[in-house]
């Protein structure tokens, strides 16, 4: 323990639980924690350093740094890479998601229907599960396509 940073024994920390131990190998990207940003702003983010924890060991993680006011207290000491205030979303640091642009989706053909007519377009197919039940039947006798190719409202259409 470095001499200059406060003691992290048990007894000096309210117990908030056990926490969890970090993931040892994820199969996907991390899932976003909702980070406590700067002046009340919330935006998503994920931690810098993948299964972090501080010199003290893999128990001083960004998870066991969420408890209570541990980040205030511990969170600009214990380096191993970096702090965790600088690793740890929970601690207002991490990395924000990259913003995507928004999707828009446009029902392609406009004005589609399918082989029984114009009573049956998208907006027919809005309501209910009609895209499950009738949504690879009754192809527009034009076009070739069903509502769940030509919909929007049944994951079709042209996304851009």
């Amino acid at each position: 323990t470095p001499s200059n940073s406060p003691s992290k024994l048990k007894s000096d920390v309210p117990s908030m639980g056990p926490s969890k131990p970090p993931t040892v190998s994820p199969s996907s990207p991390p899932t976003p924690t909702p980070s406590n940003s700067p002046a009340g702003t919330s935006q998503e983010c994920y931690e810098t350093h993948l299964d972090w924890h501080d010199i003290d060991g893999a128990h001083y993680n960004c998870a066991w740094y969420g408890e209570g006011n541990n980040c205030d207290m511990y969170g600009d000491d214990y380096e191993r890479l970096t702090t965790a205030n600088k690793a740890c979303c929970e601690c207002g640091g991490g990395s924000p998601l990259p913003s995507l642009p928004p999707v828009v989706c446009t029902d392609a053909p406009l004005g589609w229907y399918d082989s029984d007519g114009p009573t049956y377009d998208c907006e027919y197919y809005s309501v209910g599960s009609r895209c499950a039940t009738f949504g690879d039947a009754y192809r527009n006798i034009d076009n070739g396509k069903t509502a769940n190719e030509a919909c929007c409202t049944c994951l079709g259409g042209e996304y851009s």
